[in-house]
C-alpha cells in the first residue's frame, strides 16, 4: 500500500492513498498505515521550501486505475466503524497537530484540509461521535486548531453533548470550551447548552458552578498574558443568569490568584443563539472546495 505525495501545488501538500477495497477492514487498515507513514515527517515536508510554507494538507483514496474511490471524509467515516483502527487514526491526527510539533510554522493559524476544516478534522470527528472515550483526543486536536476562525465547531460540540449526554468526557470538553477553546463562539455555545441541555441543571445544583470553575482552572493552559481573565469573565457571563452568580464565578478564580480588570467584572448576559445543524455544517466544512 502506498501514499503518493504531491508537493507541486502552492501552499498545499496532497496525498493520494491507494485503497484496494473500500469496505474491507484489512484494506482500510493498510491505507491508514500508508497515511500514517507518509505523514510521520510532516513538519519537514511542509517546510521543504521556505518560500512556500504549505498550510494545507488534503488526502484522497484511489483505486488501481488511480480513480477516486473515497473522499477523506468518507474514508474516516468508514474506519470509525472498526474500533481496532482507532489507534492508527489517532496517530494520524496527532501527526497533523502543529501544537505537538517542536515548532509551529503557522504561528497558531493552523494546518487546514479544506478552507473550512482543519487538518485532522475528517479523522477525529467520526471517532468523537462514535465514542466519548475519544473526546480527550478531540480536545488535544482542538488545541492545535485556530478556533478564532472556527467553522463547524459550535455545531460539533452541541452535537457531542446531545449524542453522549452530560458525562465526565463532555464536561471536560465544555471546560476546555469555556476558556482555552473559547474561539469565536464559546460563550454562545455555553449559554445555549445551559438553556437547552442537562448542563444547566448540573450548574444550578448545589456546588455545581464552583465545581465547574475548579475544573476549568485545573485544565486551562491559557496564560494571563493571553487574556485568561477576559476569557474567564466571558465564560461566566454565559454560565450564569445574574450578576451575583457572575461574582461567585469570578471569586472562584480570584481565590486562585487571578485578577480582573473593572470591565471584566461587569455581568453582560449572552444572547441565546441556536447553533447550526451539525448534519449541514459538518459536510459543508469538510467538503469545502478551495
Amino acid at each position: 500500500m502506498t501514499a503518493q505525495l504531491d508537493l507541486s501545488q502552492p501552499m498545499r501538500l496532497s496525498l493520494r492513498v491507494r485503497l484496494e477495497d473500500a469496505t474491507s477492514e484489512r484494506a482500510l487498515a493498510r491505507a491508514l498505515e500508508a497515511l500514517v507513514h507518509a505523514t510521520r515527517a510532516l513538519p519537514s515536508l511542509l517546510l521543504q521550501d521556505e518560500s512556500d510554507v504549505k498550510s494545507m494538507l488534503s488526502a484522497s483514496f484511489v483505486g488501481a486505475r488511480d480513480e477516486l474511490v473515497l473522499s477523506e471524509r468518507a474514508f474516516f467515516e468508514r474506519t470509525a466503524r472498526f474500533a481496532a483502527l482507532a489507534p492508527l487514526t489517532l496517530q494520524y491526527v496527532e501527526q497533523l497537530n502543529p501544537a505537538l510539533w517542536q515548532e509551529d510554522p503557522f504561528f497558531g493559524a493552523g494546518l487546514w484540509a479544506t478552507q473550512e476544516a482543519p487538518a485532522g478534522s475528517h479523522a477525529i470527528v467520526p471517532l468523537a461521535l462514535a465514542s466519548a472515550a475519544h473526546l480527550p483526543a478531540l480536545i488535544t486536536h482542538l488545541r492545535g486548531v485556530d478556533l478564532d476562525h472556527e467553522t463547524f465547531h459550535r455545531a460539533l460540540i452541541t452535537e457531542l453533548v446531545r449524542v453522549h449526554g452530560l458525562t465526565e468526557p463532555t464536561l471536560e470538553l465544555l471546560a476546555f470550551r469555556a476558556v482555552d477553546g473559547a474561539g469565536q463562539d464559546g460563550p454562545q455555545d455555553l449559554a445555549w447548552l445551559r438553556a437547552h441541555s442537562p448542563f444547566g441543571a448540573w450548574l444550578d445544583a448545589p456546588g455545581g458552578l464552583l465545581a465547574f470553575a475548579q475544573r476549568v482552572h485545573e485544565r486551562s493552559q491559557r496564560s494571563v498574558e493571553h487574556y485568561r481573565a477576559l476569557y474567564v469573565a466571558n465564560a461566566g457571563c454565559a454560565l450564569v443568569e445574574d450578576a451575583a452568580a457572575h461574582q461567585r464565578w469570578l471569586g472562584a478564580f480570584r481565590d486562585q490568584g487571578l485578577r480582573f480588570h473593572a470591565a471584566d467584572e461587569q455581568y453582560a448576559p449572552v444572547a441565546l443563539e441556536p447553533p447550526a445543524s451539525f448534519e449541514e455544517a459538518w459536510p459543508a466544512a469538510a467538503d469545502a472546495l478551495d
